[in-house]
C-alpha cells in the first residue's frame, strides 16, 4: 500500500468553505475510488487554518487514478489554499 500525509494552509478567513468543500470531497473519492483505501483530512488543534490529509491506496495505480480525478477540483483548491500542499509519501514497514 501507499500511504501520502499532505499537509495543506487554508486562506484566512476560508476555514469554514474549505471544511464544507473537504467535507464534499472526502464522499466524492470514498464513492469513485474503490482503490482509495482511506481519504480523510483533519484539522490542526493548534491552527485552525492547518489541515492535513491522511490518503492510502492500495496500489501505485489507484493513486494515479486519484492524481487523474483531483485534478477536476483545482479551483476548489485554489479559492481556500494559502499555496500548494506539502505532500509526504510513505511506504509500509
Amino acid at each position: 500500500m501507499l500511504t501520502v500525509l499532505a499537509e495543506l494552509k487554508v486562506r484566512e478567513g476560508k476555514v469554514d468553505e474549505a471544511k464544507a468543500a473537504f467535507r464534499d470531497l472526502m464522499k466524492t473519492v470514498k464513492s469513485t475510488e474503490p482503490g482509495t483505501v482511506v481519504y480523510t483530512f483533519h484539522q490542526s488543534k493548534d491552527d485552525a487554518r492547518t489541515f492535513v490529509v491522511y490518503e492510502r491506496y492500495q496500489d501505485e495505480s489507484a493513486f494515479q487514478t486519484h492524481i487523474k480525478n483531483i485534478g477536476q477540483h483545482a479551483a476548489l483548491f485554489a479559492a481556500v489554499l494559502e499555496s500548494g500542499p506539502l505532500a509526504t509519501f510513505l511506504d509500509d514497514i
